[in-house]
C-alpha cells in the first residue's frame, strides 16, 4: 500500500473526517508521516473531496501552544482553521453526542475519539488518522490508518 494507495483510496470518497494526529503532523511537518498529511489536505485544498474536522481536534491542537503561550503559533493555526479551502469544522450535536456513547460503550474508546468517530458517521465521512486502537474496532465507518499504509 503506501501514498498511492491512499491517494487513490481518497479521492474516491466526497467528504472525509480528518483525525487529530494527522492535522498535528500536517501543521508541523512530521517528517515520517508528514508525506501522507500533506497529501490529505491537498485533495482538501483542490477540492477533489470535503475535509471535515471536528471541535474537538481544534481544541487538541491549540492545546500545545496556549499551554506554552506561544501566541503566534496560536494565531496561525486560527487562521488555518479558519482560512483552509474546503476544510469545514463539525461542531457537536446531541445526535453526534448519543452516537458518541453508543461507540464509546461498545469499543472502549476514549470520548474525544468517540466524538470524533460519531462525527464522520454522521457526515457520512470515510476517516483518516493514524490511532493504532481504531484499526481493530468495529465503528461502522471507514478508517484509513496512516499507520499502516
Amino acid at each position: 500500500m503506501g501514498l498511492k494507495f491512499l491517494t487513490e483510496e481518497l479521492r474516491k470518497k466526497k467528504k472525509i473526517m480528518i483525525d487529530t494526529n494527522v492535522v498535528i503532523y500536517f501543521l508541523e511537518g512530521n517528517e515520517v508521516l508528514g508525506s501522507f498529511s500533506k497529501e490529505v489536505f491537498s485533495i482538501i485544498e483542490k477540492g477533489v473531496v470535503e475535509g471535515f474536522i471536528s471541535v474537538i481536534t481544534v481544541a487538541e491542537v491549540l492545546v500545545k501552544p496556549m499551554k506554552t503561550s506561544n501566541n503566534l503559533l496560536v494565531n496561525q493555526i486560527m487562521n488555518f482553521l479558519d482560512t483552509f479551502p474546503n476544510l469545514h469544522v463539525v461542531d457537536i450535536e446531541k445526535s453526534i453526542a448519543i452516537e458518541a456513547a453508543k461507540i464509546r460503550g461498545k469499543t472502549g474508546l476514549k470520548m474525544p475519539d468517540a466524538l470524533i468517530i460519531s462525527s464522520a458517521k454522521a457526515l457520512g465521512c470515510a476517516i483518516v488518522g493514524a490511532d493504532n486502537q481504531w484499526s481493530n474496532k468495529d465503528f461502522d465507518v471507514e478508517f484509513y490508518n496512516i499507520n499502516r499504509l
